[in-house]
């Protein structure tokens, strides 16, 4: 479409089941049309779902989170307006940014020349362990200060990490959007590890990825993790996930644990004082994703499964790392 001079107006959510898609797209037209300023996106807190609300999840996202607190369609006819109309029609085109993106917590929308945002910049948290107990382990904006080590969890096909939540196809009984993660948390196959409480606003804004040093005793099996939002009321409000699927080479398991780079995807979220930063990691997010029956060859045919002894490494060489894209705050952007 860029090649013959197609403009482009793309409409997501950060919880939409195609949003890496969506924004995938605006970035290839950016790149390959050399005319500035005729390829637009916007990202809202929604779903996919065709009424937008602005109660999408467990959070009521204000005023300005709807569709129609957004002016979408406003925007739309504007579109059309300046490329379909002679002259550009007659709503003009301001100069504040191809990208509007709605900030999750500052509940109001910013613009950006692209996206992610010029400006992001990248911070690194370190999980450290061990995660047992209660609390689970720690994640730090510094490399930890520890020998080489693990933490470990059995991951049973038969008895997978169920959905909730997130980048999910409202069919069944799936419901997509920021849910409370909180009872997961008491999983023995899920570890997490959580920062202290912020003394300031967090922006995360841009595409996040975190980096596991994995181990299993299967030849074949998937990791997936997960990004929360921990309210002082012990809420841990999903932000972000992945999965990937891992094979070792050989017929056997791996001697070293898997460079696992996870990419959580793109989201805007203002991690409030007080709140605190966690990340969850598993093996399973059913029926959202299949099941890995940790045994080589495609999933859907396998004739049985098997469990899988996980490992997360940390410490030393064996660094795992979440790396968020910041902005300041609170400040980031200019609303439109």
């Amino acid at each position: 479409l860029a090649e013959v001079g197609v403009p482009t107006f793309s409409v997501g959510g950060w919880y939409d089941v195609f949003s890496h898609g969506t924004i995938e797209l605006h970035r290839a037209m950016r790149a390959l049309d050399p005319v500035a300023g005729r390829h637009e996106l916007v990202v809202g807190p929604w779903v996919h779902s065709g009424q937008l609300p602005q109660v999408q999840g467990e959070v009521n996202t204000g005023p300005y989170g709807s569709a129609q607190g957004a002016r979408l369609a406003d925007l739309h006819l504007d579109f059309f307006d300046r490329h379909l109309r002679p002259a550009g029609g007659t709503t003009g085109r301001d100069s504040g940014g191809d990208v509007r993106y709605f900030l999750f917590g500052d509940d109001a929308w910013h613009r950006a020349a692209s996206w992610p945002p010029p400006g992001t910049v990248d911070a690194p948290w370190y999980l450290a362990g061990p995660a047992d107990g209660e609390e689970g382990g720690r994640l730090l904006p510094a490399p930890p200060h520890q020998a080489p080590g693990h933490d470990a969890f059995t991951y049973d096909p038969e008895d997978p990490v169920p959905s909730h939540g997130g980048r999910v196809l409202q069919l069944g009984r799936l419901v997509a959007g920021p849910l409370d993660q909180a009872h997961l948390e008491d999983r023995p196959d899920v570890l997490h590890y959580t920062s202290e409480p912020l003394t300031e606003p967090l922006d995360v804004v841009g595409r996040q990825r975190l980096r596991l040093r994995f181990g299993s005793d299967a030849p074949a099996t998937a990791v997936v993790a997960k990004l929360t939002d921990v309210h002082p009321d012990g809420r841990s409000l999903l932000v972000a996930e992945a999965g990937l699927r891992l094979e070792a080479e050989g017929d056997g398991p791996r001697d070293e644990p898997y460079d696992a780079d996870l990419l959580l995807g793109d989201t805007a979220w203002r991690f409030a004082p007080g709140h605190r930063l966690r990340v969850h990691v598993t093996s399973s997010n059913f029926p959202h994703l299949d099941r890995h029956p940790n045994i080589p060859g495609p999933v859907g045919e396998a004739e049985y499964c098997r469990t899988a002894r996980q490992s997360v490494w940390y410490g030393g060489p064996y660094e795992s790392v979440l790396r968020l894209s910041t902005l300041p705050a609170p400040s980031a952007g200019e609303t439109a």
